[in-house]
C-alpha cells in the first residue's frame, strides 16, 4: 500500500500540465498575497469572493485550487526545504478547513473540495500536524464512500470521481479494506451501460447524452490514473477491464479528435468553458497510460500520445485514421487526408446539448442535430464560444434569431426531441448520416457523406411554417477566421483557413462574412465574468427560399483537387445520393440515401431500388 501512496504522491508533484487553469486569476495568486484569517495560524487570499454560491464556477473553490497550484508550481523541493513558504500554505489550508466553505451544488461539497483537498494532503501528509490531519480526513470523508455511501450507485465520471476520491481516503487513512471497495468498484465501471462507456467507444452522461470530450474526458483522466498507480499491485485492473477502457479511449476519443483538440460537439457544456476545447485532461491521461507497464494497445497508446504532441497543425496520415459511424449516438467521425469531419445526428432516443448550472444557455440550436465538425488543424472552433452566433451552427438548418430570442427556448434540454427517421452507414473509409431534423415548425431532409477528406451535404423537403417568424438559413460553417477568400461570384469557390467551400446547387447562393465580433463568455455562460472577448469569425451559410426548398454544398482541403468531378445524382424527398470524383482505375462510389420508397437512376441509365431508411453504398460503380 505504501507503493501505491507513494506513486500516487510523485504523480501529484509533477503535474506541471495543469498549473494552467484560465479559471485561477493570476491577481495576488501568490503566497506573498495571503492575508492574516479570522482565527489563529490561518491565511486567505483577499481578493477571492469566499461569500459566493455560484453553482459552476465556484470562487471559494479557487482558495484550494490555489494551494494545489502553489504546491505543484513550487515543487517538492521548496515544499520541504523553504519553512516560511510550506508554513504560509498549511496557513492556507487551515483557513480553508476551519470555514468550510459549502456550494449549493452538490458537486462541490462530494466531489470537487475532496478530490483537491485529498491531493495536497497526499502530497504534504508528513508535514501535517495531527489536528489537520483529522480536520481533513473529516472533510475529505465526505467524497469517500466511508462518508458517502451512494457513490456506490453513480455512474460514468462521477462514479470514477467518487472512487478515486475513495481510494486517495483509503491511502491516507492506511485502510487496505476501503481500497480494495475503491478498485473493485472502479474496475465495474468498466463495463457497457446506458451512462458510460457504449459498446462502439463513445462515452454518454446525464442519459444518452454525447460526453467523450466532457464527463468522457475527466473519466479518461482519472482511471488513467488509477491504471497507472495501481499497476502491478494487488489492486490492478484486470485484461477485461483495460480492454473496455481503451475502447473508449482507442476507439472512442482518438477518433473524435484531432491534434488534442476534441470534436467541440462532444464537449457538451463544457463548450461555454475558457480552454476546453483543448483535452489536457485527456492528453496527459493518454501520456500516463503510455509510461504504465504491459497494457494492450500499447502501440495505439503511443501513437495517440505522439498525435496530441503538436496541436494545431496538419499532420499526415496516420493509422488513426478511419470512418466510424457510432450507432450508439448517431455521430459519423471521418478522418482522412489529414481531415476531421463529424456529422452529429439526432434521434427520438437520444439527448445532445444541455443547459445545466447556467452553461449552455445557448446551446438549442445544438439539440437536435446534423451540427457538424470541420478540422484540418484542430482549433479551428478553440474558444469561439463567446464571439459565436449561436443561430449558425455549422450544419443546421434553423430560423436567425438573436441571443434573447435563442434563449427564450426552453426545456430543449430535458428530454429528447423528435425524429424517427436517422441512421447512418460505414464502409471502408466513406461514410453517410442522414436524418429528418423538426422543431419549431422547421423541418427538413438531409443527408451527409463523407470520403477523401471531403463532406457533401443535401438537403430537401425544406420546410418552415412559420415564415413570417425570419430568415430560414443552413450553416455550411462558423469558425475562427484565418485567410479567407470570400470568393468573387456563386461559381467560385469560399475558402478559410484549411478549406474550400463549394456551392453544389445553382438554385441557391451562398452568403459569405468575415467579421470582427466582440462578445463575452457571460453569454453562454452565466458562471463566468461578464467581460469584453474579441475575435474574427468566418460565416458561410445558405438563405431558403420558399420556392426551392433544397441546397447542396461541398468542403474539402483547400489547395487539394479531392472533390473535384464530384456529382450531385438525386436530391428531392424521396432520394439522396452523389457519385464520388473518378479513381485511376476508373471507378467510383455511389453513396444514397432513401428517405421514401423508390428507385435511383444510375449514370449508365440503371435504377436501383430502395425503401424509407436505406443507405447504399457501392465502391466500384463505373
Amino acid at each position: 500500500m505504501q507503493q501505491v501512496f507513494n506513486r500516487f504522491s510523485a504523480l501529484l508533484w509533477g503535474r506541471n500540465a495543469f498549473i494552467h487553469d484560465p479559471n485561477v486569476s493570476s491577481q495576488n495568486y501568490s503566497v506573498d498575497a495571503l492575508a492574516p484569517g479570522d482565527a489563529p495560524d490561518t491565511l486567505y487570499w483577499p481578493d477571492i469572493n469566499y461569500a459566493d454560491q455560484t453553482r459552476s464556477g465556484w470562487a471559494a473553490a479557487q482558495h484550494y485550487l490555489r494551494i494545489q497550484r502553489l504546491l505543484i508550481a513550487g515543487g517538492i523541493d521548496r515544499f520541504r526545504d523553504d519553512q516560511a513558504y510550506r508554513e504560509r500554505l498549511i496557513a492556507a489550508l487551515r483557513y480553508w478547513l476551519h470555514h468550510d466553505f459549502i456550494n449549493p451544488n452538490w458537486w462541490h461539497n462530494e466531489i470537487g473540495m475532496p478530490r483537491t483537498l485529498s491531493d495536497i494532503c497526499i502530497m504534504t501528509w508528513d508535514y501535517l500536524s495531527d489536528d489537520v490531519r483529522t480536520r481533513a480526513l473529516e472533510l475529505i470523508s465526505r467524497g469517500s464512500i466511508q462518508g458517502c455511501p451512494r457513490i456506490m450507485d453513480w455512474t460514468g465520471a462521477n462514479l470514477i470521481w467518487g472512487v478515486t476520491n475513495t481510494l486517495k481516503h483509503a491511502l491516507l487513512l492506511g485502510d487496505e479494506q476501503l481500497l480494495r471497495i475503491a478498485s473493485d468498484r472502479a474496475i465495474a465501471e468498466m463495463r457497457f451501460d446506458a451512462e458510460g462507456i457504449q459498446e462502439d467507444g463513445a462515452f454518454c452522461q446525464h442519459g444518452r447524452r454525447w460526453y467523450s470530450g466532457g464527463y468522457g474526458a475527466s473519466f479518461t483522466f482519472d482511471v488513467s490514473i488509477l491504471i497507472h498507480v495501481l499497476q502491478g499491485s494487488a489492486w490492478a485492473f484486470p485484461r477485461e477491464a483495460l480492454d473496455i477502457f481503451l475502447l473508449h479511449v482507442l476507439d472512442g476519443q482518438r477518433v473524435m479528435m484531432k491534434n488534442g483538440f476534441f470534436d467541440y460537439c462532444g464537449v457538451g457544456r463544457e463548450f461555454a468553458r475558457p480552454g476546453e476545447i483543448y483535452k489536457r485532461n485527456i492528453v496527459t491521461g493518454v501520456n500516463l497510460l503510455a509510461q504504465t507497464e504491459d497494457l494492450p494497445r500499447a502501440d495505439e497508446i503511443a501513437a495517440f500520445a505522439k498525435e496530441n504532441a503538436h496541436p494545431a497543425t496538419i499532420n499526415p496520415e496516420s493509422d488513426s485514421d478511419k470512418t466510424v459511424f457510432y450507432s450508439s449516438i448517431q455521430l459519423l467521425c471521418h478522418r482522412k487526408n489529414s481531415s476531421y469531419i463529424s456529422v452529429k445526428g439526432h434521434n427520438d432516443k437520444l439527448f445532445d446539448q444541455e443547459l445545466c448550472n447556467g452553461e449552455g444557455e445557448l446551446a438549442y440550436n445544438l439539440s437536435y442535430g446534423t451540427h457538424t465538425c470541420l478540422c484540418r488543424r484542430g482549433d479551428e472552433y478553440f474558444d469561439i464560444s463567446p464571439i459565436w452566433d449561436y443561430a449558425h451552427i455549422p450544419g443546421t438548418t434553423a430560423r436567425v434569431e438573436n441571443d434573447e430570442q435563442i434563449h427564450s427556448h426552453r426545456g430543449w434540454w430535458t428530454q429528447p426531441l423528435p425524429n424517427d427517421h436517422a441512421g447512418g452507414l460505414t464502409l471502408g473509409d466513406v461514410g453517410i448520416l442522414y436524418e429528418k431534423p423538426e422543431h419549431d415548425g422547421i423541418s427538413a431532409l438531409v443527408s451527409f457523406f463523407t470520403f477523401d477528406g471531403c463532406l457533401v451535404s443535401l438537403g430537401a423537403d425544406i420546410r418552415d411554417d412559420n415564415p413570417e417568424a425570419g430568415p430560414l438559413t443552413t450553416t455550411v460553417d462558423q469558425c475562427l477566421l484565418r485567410d479567407t477568400n470570400l470568393g468573387t461570384s456563386p461559381a467560385t469557390a469560399v475558402d478559410n483557413g484549411e478549406w474550400s467551400y463549394y456551392n453544389l446547387d445553382p438554385e441557391t447562393a451562398f452568403n459569405a462574412n468575415a467579421k470582427h465580433v466582440v462578445g463575452s463568455w457571460r453569454r453562454n455562460n452565466h458562471s463566468v465574468e461578464d467581460a469584453p472577448v474579441e475575435g474574427d469569425v468566418f460565416t458561410l451559410y445558405i438563405e431558403h427560399s420558399p420556392t426551392h426548398p433544397a441546397f447542396a454544398y461541398m468542403v474539402t482541403p483547400r489547395f487539394s483537387t479531392l472533390g473535384n468531378g464530384t456529382r450531385v445524382l438525386r436530391n428531392d424527398g424521396i432520394c439522396q445520393a452523389i457519385v464520388t470524383p473518378r479513381r485511376p482505375d476508373g471507378t467510383r462510389t455511389l453513396m444514397a440515401v432513401f428517405h421514401a420508397d423508390g428507385e435511383l437512376t444510375l449514370p449508365d441509365g440503371t435504377t436501383l431500388a430502395g425503401n424509407r431508411g436505406k443507405c447504399l453504398i457501392l465502391p466500384d460503380l463505373q
